[in-house]
This record gives structure tokens, C-alpha cells and sequence, in this order.
């Protein structure tokens, strides 16, 4: 998996500094249509408007796919990137989330690919049915002894607010067809974990003291570790 990033990285670098293809003339609006992946943590589409002055404005929406959140999780462990428990964690929080990333950028050079891009992505709407043994093991919270049955299923739900930057290069094609190439990262601002039981509790006040404190925990460690570094590649049409 090390080799399989490191070549993936490499070719998307290469790709940066190799040069445009003939770009459109910049002296107007244009108006694009993508279908990207982020490399094993996002499947998704955008749109994007790019003004006169170069200034891009773009929203993009999609998916992380258990498949990819697993590669991306073991990709972030053998790096060093995250801890084990860290990972798994996560991994259970965010399983299958639905992904909005807000952008806001610059394409400085006129005739040129090159662009810079900041915004936010907000992850919502994953999450596993999870027992609270797991739950105990994932974030060192222990199962209170009036919850007689410990392997019964907590409903686990996040939002998980990052923050995120890319530089890349966007080839034109035939006027039209576009390729988009960046590199970039993204880390956790705020994260909100909501743990319900799936259950009738016997002891609803220690269920809700229990659940209290697995999400106090999953927050405050997906708020310190989550960092993704990001590859993209988007194929689209610009109108």
C-alpha cells in the first residue's frame, strides 16, 4: 500500500509540473462540470464557475465508500499518519458519509493551468451500528455494570466540520474537455458524535451517561488526529 500511494503521488506531481495543454482565453465566464475521486476518500461530482479575473468558486458532493474509508484508514496507519485505535475509530464514525466540500481559489497565470483552492468539507450522515464493547474498546470509555447487556447495538452519527487546501493544474482540451490534477490536504476543525441505543434501555440513565461520554471521547480524538492528504483527479466538460 506504502508503494501504491507513493506512485500515485508521484504521477499526480508529474502531472503538476509537466505543463497545459492549450488553455481556453481567459477574458471571460466559464462554467465546468466534473466527475472526480479523491485518492480512497471520496467519490463524487462538481461544479465550478470560474470569473473573468480568475477567481474560482466550486462545490463538490459525494461519498466516501466503505472500501475507500478502509484503504484510507490502513494507507493512514502504515504512514504514520494515525494511530490504530485512531483509525478504527474513525473508520466506524464515518463509514459511508455523504461529503460537501465548499471551495473558494485563483488561477493566477493567464494561458496557464495552475490554480490554488481553500475551503471546508463537512462529513455527515455515517456511521454503524457498533455494540457498546466496541464502543468501550474504541474510546476507553467503560460499559457501566447496569448495562446488563453489553453487546447490545449504539447507533453511532457524526458530522465531522475540516478545513482544506489544493494546488493542481487544470489541461484543456478541443476547448471543452478538462483534466484536474491537485495535491492537498484536509484536517478536522469540529466534530459532533451522537451515540443513540437501538435498544429499550433497562437503565436509561446510565444508557445516557454511557453515551454522554462516547461521544465527549470520539470528538475530542477525531478532533486531535483526523488528517487526510488528498490526490485528485476530476474529468469534466467547461461550457
Amino acid at each position: 500500500m506504502k508503494l501504491e500511494l507513493r506512485m500515485a503521488a508521484a504521477w499526480v506531481l508529474a502531472a503538476l509540473v509537466a505543463g497545459a495543454a492549450p488553455a481556453r482565453a481567459d477574458d471571460g465566464w466559464q462554467f465546468s462540470v466534473e466527475a472526480q475521486t479523491d485518492l480512497m476518500s471520496l467519490v463524487g461530482g462538481t461544479l465550478a464557475l470560474e470569473s473573468p479575473g480568475r477567481i474560482i468558486l466550486a462545490q463538490t458532493l459525494g461519498w466516501w465508500p466503505t472500501g475507500y474509508l478502509a484503504t484510507s484508514m490502513n494507507a493512514a496507519v502504515g504512514l504514520g499518519i494515525l494511530d490504530r485505535p485512531d483509525a478504527d475509530l474513525i473508520e466506524a464514525v464515518v463509514d459511508d458519509s455523504l461529503v460537501w466540500r465548499s471551495q473558494m481559489g485563483w488561477r493566477p497565470f493567464a494561458g496557464r493551468g495552475f490554480y490554488v483552492l481553500g475551503g471546508w468539507t463537512l462529513l455527515t450522515l455515517g456511521g454503524t451500528s457498533t455494540p457498546a464493547r466496541v464502543l468501550e474498546a474504541l474510546t476507553g470509555v467503560a460499559v457501566p455494570a447496569e448495562i446488563d447487556a453489553a453487546n447490545l447495538p449504539f447507533e453511532i452519527k457524526n458530522r465531522i466540520a475540516m478545513l482544506d487546501a489544493e494546488l493542481g493544474w487544470r489541461w484543456v482540451w478541443w476547448e471543452h474537455l478538462t483534466v484536474r490534477a491537485g495535491l492537498g490536504g484536509s484536517f478536522a476543525l469540529t466534530s459532533s458524535t451522537r451515540i443513540e441505543p437501538q435498544f429499550t434501555p433497562s437503565a436509561p440513565g446510565a444508557v445516557t451517561a454511557f453515551g454522554n461520554q462516547v461521544e465527549q471521547a470520539a470528538d475530542e480524538r477525531i478532533e486531535d488526529s483526523l488528517y487526510l492528504p488528498m490526490a485528485r483527479l476530476a474529468i469534466g466538460y467547461v461550457f
